[in-house]
């Protein structure tokens, strides 16, 4: 089994006492969470020991998980007040205490609204229907599996340890327990079965844990039913005493060691929490323990001055982090007794070589990037591309860490010459320093225009999977559509298109030794010609101890390309062929505009202003300091030749090179 680390996330994010803000709540403590009022965004729910629950809203932002308290007066919970009544041992009286209370939600009559059910100190269970439009939960159940014998409201009983369980008293077939001391308590946890459309439900209580499936009916309402101890999926388990003759359980489920299947935490009276690895499947459980670092509570302990610290855990994916495989990753907040506040623990699991290449996931605004281990690279990010930009050229960047990077750009809808399909495929080579599981980035267009350059947002992005289509809404995108997935290493000898693209870089590297075979293009008044030269540094175009705009560059730069026997002309708006068998190494194209290796070499070999122009990838080397040579796609490259950048259409020059 993977290891799974428990990772302790600071600041706690649910305050439960804080006198400044008005915030008491008493012992014990369990949360759970639920979409209430904003679909996709958990707000987090706390029962305790008073009998009430208490709302907290999601506040939380990028990077920072926080709940903000909202008054009991205007939280959705504020009718409901779980008490019972009995009768004194002493003098007979009815006297109202309060009972502690756990929730959970779930549709139970299929209106596509999540439902409340809470359990309760006694072991029964109360079930509120959500009658939408932020109305609050009503004082009276719906139906319960407790009989008010008196007149104290939800959960009234004034004979409480005295009357037996009276059978069909119950929620939709959830029954209620014997009654304390045998039993009690009622922790509720419901666990949806994908796609199968069922359910199952675990009941905390006293030193068991009662297991239930359910299904719904002809009117879509959820019917359950007990299942027999025998098949119960903790039946081989056993929950001693551990704090003055009970142990109140509290489960939560959710997969957290990767292997599609949910898995379970119970925590215990005594403040620990124990983890059950689920050996069965989604549809028939079972359950077996994990100990050691098998388990990531493994030594944890609510940390409480009371001897009763009765941890209750909550599994729940709140900031949308995925694990290796690119499924979400669940956090882990853990309600108690004796607490201030409720703390949240991140859970990982450390990349493995044997690990497949996980799905690319998007979340809220962002994407986030999936599994990268050793084995399968899977750090690039490959788009397919169909349609075209209506007028301008279209650069695609994307933003990871705030860092800016430009990848490659698609030339316009009457632009891309005969014989030169537009790149359907392009895939992006990231150094794994750059992309890891979890790191997030977004993608957007850059157009270019008579104004400058505009950034542009794809506004509707659809999919899932892995695999999720961008598009934009504006006029100059409406064509575009853009296909984008997570792979391995690119499938070719040409470095394709790297990371550093801010300065419009255009290099490849070759593995091995390779020929090439190349296709240009011209359309502009000048004959130009291209050649390719040999870099050091792919990312800072040094050739040697020479850096780009260096004394000396430019001339060493031609003599490279000299030196391969390499350079191309064509005639206006035609196309022409050439081959040339390369040695490992990395190679950048540039261009001779309206000349030849020789008549620069003796012309202009500083490449001063007013010469004989040559052009390269690196904005240093090139004399007006401007952009000139563009990626179009995987090896292949774009090129200005007017000085000043002219009119940044960059398809004076065309060049694809394919490596056998």
């Amino acid at each position: 089994m993977t290891q799974v680390s428990r990772i302790p996330q600071t600041p706690d994010p649910i305050i439960l006492q804080d006198a400044a803000q008005g915030i008491d709540i008493s012992n014990i403590v369990n949360v759970t969470f639920v979409d209430l009022l904003e679909p996709g965004r958990l707000d987090a729910v706390v029962g305790n020991q008073s009998g009430t629950l208490h709302y907290f809203r999601n506040t939380s932002t990028p990077g920072n998980v926080s709940f903000e308290h909202i008054p009991a007066d205007t939280s959705p919970f504020r009718e409901l007040t779980f008490r019972l009544n009995k009768t004194s041992l002493v003098g007979g009286q009815i006297i109202r205490t309060n009972i502690g209370v756990a929730a959970d939600f779930v549709d139970f009559n299929g209106d596509d609204l999540p439902d409340l059910i809470v359990g309760d100190g006694n072991g029964d269970i109360h079930y509120f229907e959500n009658l939408g439009d932020g109305k609050p939960f009503e004082q009276t159940p719906t139906r319960s599996t407790f009989r008010d014998l008196g007149d104290g409201g939800v959960g009234g009983d004034d004979d409480l340890f005295l009357n037996p369980v009276v059978e069909g008293d119950d929620v939709f077939g959830i029954l209620p327990v014997p009654r304390f001391p045998e039993s009690g308590y009622a922790v509720p946890r419901f666990v949806e079965i994908e796609g199968d459309g069922g359910y199952h439900l675990f009941v905390g209580h006293y030193n068991r844990i009662d297991y239930y499936t359910g299904e719904r009916d002809a009117n879509g309402q959820l019917q359950f039913t007990k299942v027999d101890d025998n098949l119960n999926p903790f039946r081989d388990v056993e929950f001693p005493d551990v704090n003055g003759g009970t142990n109140r359980l509290v489960p939560t489920f959710a997969n957290i060691d990767g292997d599609t299947v949910f898995d379970a935490l119970v925590g215990q009276q005594d403040g620990t929490i124990r983890f059950f690895k689920n050996i069965g499947s989604n549809e028939v459980p079972l359950f077996e323990e994990r100990f050691g670092l098998e388990n990531p509570f493994d030594g944890f302990r609510v940390e409480s001055s009371v001897n009763n610290r009765s941890a209750a855990p909550y599994l729940v994916d709140i900031d949308g982090k995925v694990d290796i495989d690119g499924n979400r990753m669940p956090e882990v907040f853990v309600g108690g007794s004796g607490i201030n506040s409720i703390p949240f623990f991140g859970l990982e699991r450390p990349p493995t070589p044997e690990a497949p290449i996980g799905p690319l996931v998007f979340n809220g605004n962002q994407f986030v990037f999936g599994f990268t281990g050793a084995k399968n690279t899977g750090n690039n990010l490959e788009f397919s591309i169909s349609g075209k930009p209506a007028s301008q050229i279209a650069n695609i960047k994307i933003v990871v860490g705030g860092n800016s990077e430009k990848l490659f750009s698609i030339l316009p809808g009457g632009f891309i010459p005969n014989g030169f399909p537009p790149p359907g495929k392009v895939i992006v080579d990231f150094a794994a320093s750059k992309f890891t599981t979890g790191s997030t980035f977004t993608i957007s267009v850059e157009l270019f225009g008579e104004q400058g350059t505009t950034v542009v947002n794809f506004d509707s992005i659809s999919g899932g999977s892995g695999v999720y289509q961008l598009r934009s809404t504006r006029p100059e995108l409406g064509d575009l559509t853009i296909t984008l997935s997570q792979t391995g290493p690119i499938p070719n000898n040409g470095l394709g298109v790297g990371v550093a693209q801010s300065q419009g870089l255009a290099v490849f590297e070759l593995e091995k030794e390779a020929s090439g075979s190349f296709k240009v293009y011209r359309e502009a008044s000048f004959t130009n010609q291209i050649g390719l030269y040999r870099v050091t540094d792919a990312l800072t175009g040094a050739i040697g101890s020479l850096l780009p705009g260096s004394a000396g560059y430019a001339q060493a730069a031609v003599r490279s390309a000299q030196s391969l026997g390499f350079g191309l002309s064509v005639a206006n708006q035609s196309v022409g062929d050439g081959r040339v068998t390369l040695e490992a190494g990395k190679y950048a194209p540039f261009i001779i505009v309206n000349g030849t290796f020789d008549s620069f070499l003796s012309s202009n070999p500083d490449n001063a202003s007013g010469g004989i122009q040559a052009y390269f990838p690196f904005l240093n080397a090139n004399p007006d300091g401007q952009v000139h040579a563009m990626v179009l796609g995987n090896n292949t490259f774009g090129f200005e030749d007017l000085f000043g950048g002219g009119d940044f259409d960059y398809n004076d020059l065309i060049v694809q090179v394919d490596f056998a």
